[in-house]
């Protein structure tokens, strides 16, 4: 979590990012999404914790956000998966407008994107019940029905193998607590390296890929109970990638201590797709779960409680007594 610090300096870099986003909003969005004459209201985000959010009100018009962003890969990475989704009619906000504005002096607000509004309820302020783990298991089907024979970022796919990739990104989080050993013992460190690898090593390479989320959690999913629609936000790492990972992101971030509704869930997502095909995902699951924890961990190696947390449920997914 960032520290009250931290957000009282993105709160001061949004409210002097603001009049940027008010004129871009009345100078290029009014007429390139033909909003009528009319004062178009620019509102920040309260909360949050890395990213420059607005919303927009425009006379007679539904409500939009606007995303500034002052990295031009990632705005370019977010703006390619937005209009891939639109494409597909993907549960994830529908691009409305992207652009280039004028850098203020703190370079603040260089990129735009312009998205519809997700109405409803954010999931970690709701409590699950059926109707809603069934909407999620829709909108995650939805997503993994796109297909690729390569990986990587919708505009820039890779061609280097996945499971090599997999390897190195285990290991350089490994490497990285490893410098800890007062942290994480390097006795239990070398357990944890020895599991992810045999559960690699048994994987097989994947000839099809996904889209894929990468970031399923309850703060990034908004549920409109009134349509039953789910909304997938923060797409920025939209890719194409195997769908066992997503799943994993949403066991260990939603239904870690709720096996009853883990189960409820793949369910009804696995009654989206063929029996070979949950037998090949189910198989890459527990890597990727291992995988989620070992950022965790790797994330929490300085907050001892959060820590310990993580390495407890690390523990139990590798049999470490």
């Amino acid at each position: 979590m960032p520290s009250r610090l931290a957000n009282t300096a993105i709160q001061k870099k949004r409210a002097a990012a603001r009049p940027a986003a008010a004129a871009y909003a009345d100078r290029v969005l009014r007429p390139a999404l033909k909003w009528r004459s009319g004062p178009v209201e620019v509102s920040p985000v309260k909360d949050g914790q890395n990213s420059l959010v607005y919303f927009l009100h425009a006379p007679d018009q539904p409500p939009a956000v606007l995303y500034l962003s002052s990295r031009r890969r990632l705005w370019e990475d977010t703006r390619d998966a937005l209009a891939l989704g639109g494409q597909h009619d993907l549960p994830i906000p529908r691009l409305l407008h992207a652009g280039r504005g004028l850098a203020d002096r703190l370079m603040l607000g260089h990129y735009f994107l312009v998205t519809d509004f997700a109405p409803g309820t954010n999931l970690r302020k709701m409590s699950w019940d059926t109707h809603a783990i069934d909407a999620l298991a829709r909108a995650v089907a939805a997503l993994h029905h796109v297909e690729s024979d390569r990986w990587g970022k919708p505009r820039r796919l890779r061609s280097r193998s996945i499971r090599e990739d997999w390897r190195l990104s285990v290991d350089s989080r490994l490497d990285s607590i490893r410098k800890h050993p007062k942290a994480v013992p390097p006795e239990l460190a070398e357990r944890i390296s020895r599991w992810l690898h045999d559960q690699l090593d048994r994987l097989p390479e994947p000839t099809r890929y996904q889209l894929c989320h990468h970031h399923l959690f309850g703060d990034d999913i908004i549920f409109d109970p009134d349509t039953g629609r789910m909304t997938l936000l923060d797409c920025s790492d939209l890719q194409f990638s195997r769908a066992s990972r997503d799943l994993a992101c949403v066991h260990e971030g939603m239904f870690a201590h709720r096996p009853e509704q883990r189960t409820e869930f793949l369910k009804a997502y696995f009654a989206h797709f063929s029996p070979a095909i949950r037998d090949e995902w189910e198989r890459e699951i527990p890597f990727f779960e291992g995988f989620y924890l070992l950022i965790k961990i790797r994330n929490a190696l300085k907050q001892r409680i959060r820590r310990e947390y993580f390495l407890t449920r690390m523990k139990a997914l590798c049999g470490i007594v």
